[in-house]
């Protein structure tokens, strides 16, 4: 097995109680008990590309390249960036 491990999209193994590991086609209920940062860690970020760079998808609305650091407190996130905005949960809405 590869030792290189996302946190996010794994490899990740799943087994029944019987310890037969699942296979393609069979279902897997997950419930998240608890999600958020890691403490000591609150903050991320989102940015674009400048088109020169490379680019992405949406150079075409957003041609330069963008930064915005996020800050989390509790279920809110703000970012010196974007001034007046605080994000909850997945909508932004003016402060």
């Amino acid at each position: 097995m590869d030792d290189k491990v996302h946190y996010l999209s794994g490899p990740i193994r799943i087994v029944d109680d019987d310890g037969i590991p699942a296979k393609a086609g069979d279902l897997l209920a997950v419930e998240i008990c608890n999600l958020g940062p890691l403490p000591g860690d609150e903050w991320g970020f989102t940015a674009t590309f400048d088109r020169e760079n490379g680019g992405g998808f949406l150079t075409d609305h957003f041609p330069c390249a963008t930064k915005a650091i996020w800050y989390f407190q509790g279920i809110y996130a703000h970012s010196p960036q974007i001034p007046g905005e605080h994000n909850h949960g997945s909508f932004l809405s003016k402060t």
